[in-house]
């Protein structure tokens, strides 16, 4: 075990689409905090139900049989990916942690393949997921954007799980630009198109004039300050994190996160990682009209949000692989969002 005590948890909750596996390589390559090698864990919204447990099982067995600990070359191909796609020279340290990566990633696909249902993997301490780094690091992270999906029941329970000194961070993005991100990712993971130029427009209309499954759990991803409210509820240390800056680098943006975090931070490494690109389709330019359609809709629908507690809807009948189920049922946020580190943010910018 470390010395000092208890591990501190970094937990990114979202939004999708918001930078998310950005930040985590540029945590992993240019900070000390120990970032999963899964990088979406995706253990607390499988416990609760947010997301069907089959498709975290589903991912363990694929990624299981492409990366066995015989085959531990080729899940170290799969962690240098992770952190660029450029050739660079390792260091020794770099090289103990791609190894301690390795015996974290064995160890997490062993326990969830080892359980059959969304109960068993409850039984399963969280930290458990982590053991193979805790030998020799204080601060471990992981990112699930589907965490911003959790109701109180759930964020309650990661608190209770994870202790006092947790960091939670939320990363935001312009909420048009965030969801028209999200409706390419889902029409390249339906099949629906090969490239972000080859998607279609008209899957997305028909997402607003039935008001999907999807589109409701979109308009939950947006909701910025109800997730902050309900976080900051339990949490003391809650960060909010805009992509526009952190993308840039921005001074004051590397500042704050660094005084956030409990652990050491490169900035200047951090600059390197944001100039490259990362887990991006490349762009895609939609109507003007229908930019405008989902901007009036989304921001009508985000005020009904605030207002009505969320129920479950049925599941669409053909679920992408990286698609995002409906939330748990949420309570309406207040109409102030607690005090947050990071706070100077415009909240209210995003939160219709």
């Amino acid at each position: 075990m470390i010395r000092g005590g208890e591990p501190t948890f970094v937990i990114g909750v979202g939004s999708q689409r918001a930078g998310s596996t950005l930040l985590s390589v540029a945590l992993d390559r240019a900070s000390t905090v120990f970032v999963h090698p899964l990088k979406e864990l995706h253990y607390f919204d499988s416990v609760h139900g947010v997301r069907d447990f089959g498709f975290l099982k589903g991912r363990a067995e694929s990624l299981g049989q492409r990366h066995t600990p015989a085959r531990a070359g080729g899940m170290n191909r799969l962690l240098r990916a992770r952190r660029t796609s450029e050739p660079v020279q390792r260091t020794g340290r770099e090289r103990r942690r791609d190894a301690i990566a390795v015996r974290t990633m064995a160890r997490t696909l062993s326990l969830i393949e080892g359980c059959a249902v969304g109960g068993d993997l409850a039984a399963v301490p969280y930290r458990e997921f982590f053991r193979p780094a805790l030998r020799r690091n204080r601060v471990v992270c992981e990112i699930s954007p589907e965490y911003m999906l959790l109701a109180d029941s759930g964020v309650r329970h990661m608190r209770e799980v994870t202790g006092p000194a947790t960091r939670i961070i939320l990363q935001t993005r312009e909420r048009v630009s965030r969801l028209l991100s999200a409706y390419v990712l889902r029409e390249i993971g339906w099949g629906r198109a090969s490239s972000a130029e080859d998607v279609r427009e008209e899957g997305l209309w028909r997402d607003l004039e039935s008001g999907s499954q999807w589109w409701r759990s979109q308009v939950a991803l947006s909701d910025y300050a109800g997730t902050v409210t309900r976080f900051a509820a339990h949490f003391e240390h809650v960060y909010v994190c805009e992509m526009e800056e952190l993308v840039t680098g921005s001074e004051r943006e590397l500042a704050d996160l660094a005084d956030f975090l409990p652990a050491r931070m490169d900035r200047d490494g951090f600059r390197s990682v944001l100039a490259r690109r990362v887990n991006s389709f490349g762009e895609r330019r939609f109507s003007r009209t229908l930019v405008k359609a989902v901007d009036r809709e989304l921001s009508a629908a985000l005020i009904r949000h605030a207002a009505t507690p969320v129920s479950r809807p049925a599941p669409d009948s053909q679920p992408a692989p990286d698609s995002q189920p409906a939330p748990d049922r949420q309570p309406a946020p207040d109409s102030q969002p607690a005090a947050v580190e990071g706070g100077r943010r415009r909240m209210g910018e995003h939160a219709a």
